[in-house]
């Protein structure tokens, strides 16, 4: 695993390459273009793990599209990163501090080798990328208060995960599931659901008013449209649940042993239909309002019930589909 650093000033970018090291065996290799190139060609055959504090576009376009490669971002708040500026960098002025860090993040006409360089030479980063870089970057770190806290933050988010690299099957098959998801119209909730069977996807589905018909985020669902409160009127929705879609597409014989993902817990109208089409094993990621019904048939139906517990899933959007 390469971990490669980007931030703004002062945010901490060598405090966590000194915690990476010190504390999580990482070895760190010096930033210069024959180093990134010889990472490139040679890193996925090492056992180790290696941190680079990234200053230039060149290097980052080598290892983005690698395999063993994950991008790390810091940053800070701006007082913050003001005072420590203060302190390592004598810089005085809080205006001029600001101007900096706007044309860090922002300014296309100037770059910077991520250092606090008032000179504007070294002109290494395309920094107008730097914002949408760190907003990108498969970790983000605020290190808005002490060492003590950033070294639990990392502890936490266990970055040398090799799932963070290559999923498992079921966080590879769950992510789909939230894919498929963004195809609903459905106004109250975006669910989207695989039936998948020797860790081959059958069919997928997501939420929304029958084919033919109005879209229900174009008025297709009065209940829904006039958000009733969860779990009630049910009997007036016109909108197929994405558990439902899946099954329906892949068809009984397709779902016999089969394997239902779905990015929330199915309710119990959908439990009923898993287990009729046979279904042997139910994996989610996140649960709203579980239905106890729906657990109990599965457990009476001796179907196996999986929730995804995994870091790399955080980043999900699952707060827009509530």
């Amino acid at each position: 695993m390469i971990i490669g650093i980007i931030g703004t000033t002062c945010a901490g970018k060598k405090t966590l390459v000194k915690i990476l090291v010190e504390e999580h065996k990482f070895v760190k290799y010096e930033t210069d273009c024959g180093v990134v190139d010889k990472l490139v060609k040679e890193g996925w055959k090492k056992d180790c793990f290696i941190v680079v504090v990234l200053n230039c576009w060149q290097q980052l376009t080598l290892l983005r599209k690698r395999p063993f490669f994950l991008l790390v971002s810091i940053d800070a708040p701006l007082w913050l990163r003001f005072k420590r500026a203060s302190e390592v960098l004598c810089c005085t002025s809080l205006e001029t501090f600001v101007k900096e860090h706007d044309r860090e993040l922002v300014d296309t006409s100037f770059c910077s080798c991520g250092k606090h360089k008032l000179n504007k030479t070294n002109h290494h980063w395309e920094l107008s990328r730097l914002g949408s870089l760190m907003r990108s970057a498969d970790i983000q770190l605020f290190n808005d208060d002490t060492l003590d806290v950033l070294r639990n933050k990392v502890i936490s988010i266990r970055i040398a995960n090799p799932e963070r690299l290559r999923p498992s099957w079921n966080t590879y098959f769950i992510r789909i599931a939230y894919l498929a998801a963004t195809r609903s119209n459905c106004m109250k909730r975006r669910v989207g659901a695989l039936v998948v069977r020797d860790n081959r996807i059958v069919s997928t589905g997501y939420n929304g008013t029958p084919i033919g018909t109005t879209n229900c985020n174009d008025s297709g669902c009065l209940r829904c449209n006039s958000f009733t409160t969860a779990g009630h009127n049910l009997d007036e929705c016109l909108c197929l649940h994405a558990e439902e879609n899946a099954i329906i597409e892949a068809g009984r014989e397709r779902c016999k042993n089969a394997t239902l993902y779905s990015n929330v817990f199915p309710c119990l109208s959908c439990a009923k239909k898993i287990v009729q089409a046979g279904i042997s094993k139910v994996v989610y990621h996140s649960e709203y309002s579980i239905d106890i019904a729906a657990k109990k048939l599965f457990q009476a139906a001796n179907i196996e019930v999986v929730q995804i517990f995994d870091e790399s899933l955080t980043a999900l959007p699952d707060g827009i589909y509530s």
